[in-house]
C-alpha cells in the first residue's frame, strides 16, 4: 500500500472513532428536573431568591414544593424554607421568586434542597422529581443536594 492510502484509511478510522456510535438522540438523555439558583437580591429587608426550573420529564408537573434550607456563611442553618413552584409545563422554563424577610442576601453560603415534598402529575410522586432532579447555580452560592 502506497503512503496515501494508509494516510487515507488512518484518517477514515479516526473520524469513525471519534464520532458518537450511536448518535446520541433527545430521546437517551435521563428524565430531569432542573432546578438552578439563579439570583439573590436584597429588597425592601428581605432577600429575594430567584430560581429557573426547567421540566424535562416528559409529563407535566400540576404541583411542585420542596425544603429550600439557606446555610449562613458560618455554615449554620439561617432558616428553612417550603417552597411552593406550582406548575411546570412540560419542556418549559419557568421563574419562580420568593421574598425572605429578614435576611439579608449575603449573609448567605450556600442552599440546600433538603426535600422534595410534592411533585404531582401523571406518574410523578416526590421521590421521582428528586431522584430526577438536577440542581445548579448561577451565583457564588452553592445549590446542593
Amino acid at each position: 500500500m502506497q503512503l496515501k492510502q494508509y494516510l487515507s484509511v488512518g484518517f477514515l478510522l479516526a473520524v469513525l472513532f471519534a464520532a458518537p456510535w450511536p448518535p446520541k438522540s433527545h430521546a437517551d438523555e435521563a428524565p430531569r428536573l432542573s432546578i438552578e439558583l439563579n439570583n439573590l437580591t436584597n429588597v425592601g429587608g428581605a432577600c429575594r431568591v430567584t430560581f429557573l426550573m426547567k421540566n424535562a420529564l416528559g409529563r407535566a408537573v400540576t404541583d411542585l414544593r420542596f425544603e429550600l434550607v439557606l446555610f449562613g456563611k458560618d455554615q449554620r442553618i439561617m432558616r428553612l424554607i417550603a417552597v411552593t413552584a406550582g406548575q411546570l409545563p412540560v419542556g418549559k422554563s419557568r421563574v419562580r421568586q420568593f421574598d425572605l424577610k429578614g435576611i439579608e442576601c449575603g449573609d448567605v453560603g450556600r442552599a440546600l434542597l433538603n426535600d422534595i415534598t410534592q411533585c404531582a402529575g401523571d406518574q410523578l410522586t416526590p421521590a421521582t422529581c428528586l431522584a430526577a432532579a438536577k440542581l445548579s447555580s448561577r451565583i457564588d452560592v452553592p445549590f446542593i443536594l
